[in-house]
């Protein structure tokens, strides 16, 4: 895709692309590589974290063509737990409490630290787009606003 001044990083943009596509591809060998090369190229994940936790909930919002309930979410994650599972250990419904986190329903004890919060956050982006390139180009015009609705800023502004 052309380059876009929009204010997104244009290299965490691709490489959260490559996430999902990596995780679209099932094999967890492959969506740690796609995850280390994150690590590796940008070592700031808190920029990426904000990136993966907009698109994620931009893309469940899309999904729902609702605000979800806590319902909505725990069923949508039964849908995907298996192929999760696939990707990163997912043995104490780690997807639902993803996708709660994400909408602020994550109680104290289903909190997931930063870094693990990043790693499961690509691979459900993974599962929740078609084509990674084509679904998360529709989202990205709407990422930035979105953060900030959300009382959160990937550039400090």
């Amino acid at each position: 895709m052309a380059a876009v001044d929009d204010g997104i990083d244009g290299l965490l943009w691709n490489i959260v692309v490559d996430m999902c596509q990596a995780a679209q591809s099932l094999d967890r060998e492959n969506y740690r590589r796609a995850v280390l090369r994150l690590r590796d190229e940008l070592p700031d994940g808190e920029r990426a974290g904000l990136y993966l936790w907009g698109l994620v909930g931009l893309r469940i919002l899309r999904i729902l063509e609702q605000e979800p309930s806590k319902k909505d979410l725990a069923r949508l994650a039964r849908q995907q737990d298996s192929e999760f599972g696939l990707l990163v250990d997912n043995s104490t419904n780690v997807l639902e409490a993803t996708y709660c986190e994400v909408f602020h329903f994550a109680t104290p004890a289903e909190e997931i630290d930063g870094t693990k919060l990043l790693i499961y956050m690509g691979a459900a982006l993974g599962l929740l787009v078609g084509d990674p390139e084509s679904d998360l180009h529709a989202l990205r015009p709407g990422l930035l606003s979105f953060l900030r609705g959300q009382g959160r800023s990937p550039r400090g502004d």
